[in-house]
């Protein structure tokens, strides 16, 4: 999110170093409700 525009950026995936993990995740705890109060917040 930028200055209240929601947007989608396809990225590389990251490298892994020794002692590091990454993890795919499946689902996500933030509600639609949060993620529309961080935009209007920006657009203020």
């Amino acid at each position: 999110m930028s200055k209240g525009n929601a947007y989608t950026k396809e990225v590389s995936p990251p490298l892994i170093e020794a002692g590091n993990v990454l993890v795919r995740v499946a689902y996500s705890c933030i509600s639609a409700g949060t993620e529309t109060s961080a935009l209007l917040e920006g657009r203020k």
